[in-house]
């Protein structure tokens, strides 16, 4: 019996160790190192165990590291996983203006109907984006794949 519990302590370790591995690439930008941890065993679903609150294609969403995100959605991110406040890659990219990250969400499956704790949807986190230059075309980006 003690064995199989070490045995699964083990594999629980190893599991944190890729997680972390993960997520640290993840918020570095490091493409190579999220395919490598993804490789080894991480998974893309387990955003809570490292007490991240954010799903895997956030940091993309906001900072619009397009390399990241298709890297991320190709190997099998969730386009509509929520944080724990229940915003969503999409409201995240809408919020900061990143258009090429919107077209991107939008076409592989992200929810327009999508909300938060707050009610709020992505039109209205393109509406209270800071990013003047930006919120016009999101919004109008939004409204053509059917957002109300």
């Amino acid at each position: 019996m003690w064995d199989q519990i070490t045995t699964w302590w083990k594999k629980l370790r190893e599991a944190d160790a890729l997680h972390e591995q993960l997520w640290e690439a993840i918020r570095k930008n490091d493409v190579p190192g999220v395919v490598l941890a993804v490789t080894e065993g991480a998974s893309l679903r387990a955003q809570f165990r490292s007490n991240e609150p954010n799903p895997p294609l956030i940091y993309p969403s906001l900072y619009g590291w397009n390399e990241m995100l298709e890297t991320l959605i190709d190997l099998g991110a969730d386009v509509n996983q929520s944080g724990e406040n229940g915003s969503t890659p999409l409201m995240s990219a809408a919020y900061s203006g990143n258009a090429d990250i919107v077209e991107c969400l939008l076409k592989n499956g992200a929810r327009l109907d999508a909300f938060d704790k707050d009610r709020e949807t992505p039109l209205d986190y393109a509406r209270n984006s800071k990013n003047d230059g930006a919120r016009d075309q999101i919004i109008r980006i939004l409204i053509s794949h059917g957002a109300e």
